[in-house]
């Protein structure tokens, strides 16, 4: 005769990987028949602390086309994320996609077009503040005055420029 257990397992969040629930089936269960697994994925609903971070800005979001595991879910019709992900200021996200939403979904090359991926930019760009030509640290300011250069990136993108 066996035992019997309350299976219990764990959900994580999708964005960022941290444990964001305990799962626990609702009927008991024979102990050598677990069903419940560590680390399942229950959904796109971000954790606490990655809807904190989202609502900081603009949340664009890597997505493809197709699933790219068998039983995959959307998020939205024909987006299934792929686990890249970035926050960036709304009036940089307004700038760039000219659209005022919370959500942005972008492919891997529009994601590498703009920047988000954190590759050094292929050219200089010129500070509107002192007027030297430097690529920005990764908060977008200028290494020799620290004047913010976000306008300056995104006319440079408009321009046809190619971070």
């Amino acid at each position: 005769m066996s035992k019997d257990c309350l299976d219990v397992g764990t959900s994580v969040c999708f964005w960022c990987g941290k444990a964001s629930g305990v799962l626990i089936n609702q009927k008991f269960v024979a102990c050598d028949n677990k069903k419940l697994k560590q680390n399942m994925f229950m959904g796109y609903e971000p954790c606490q602390d990655c809807e904190e971070n989202f609502a900081k800005g603009c949340w664009v979001i890597e997505a493809v086309a197709e699933p790219l595991q068998p039983d995959q879910p959307a998020m939205q019709e024909g987006a299934y994320p792929t686990g890249s992900h970035w926050v960036v200021k709304k009036e940089v996200a307004l700038d760039i996609f000219q659209r005022d939403v919370p959500i942005i979904f972008v492919d891997k090359e529009v994601a590498e077009k703009i920047g988000l991926y954190g590759e050094k930019p292929e050219a200089t760009i010129k500070c509107g503040d002192c007027g030297h030509e430097v690529v920005p640290d990764m908060m977008n300011n200028c290494p020799d005055c620290s004047g913010n250069m976000d306008e300056d990136i995104t006319e440079f993108i408009k321009m046809g420029g190619k971070l």
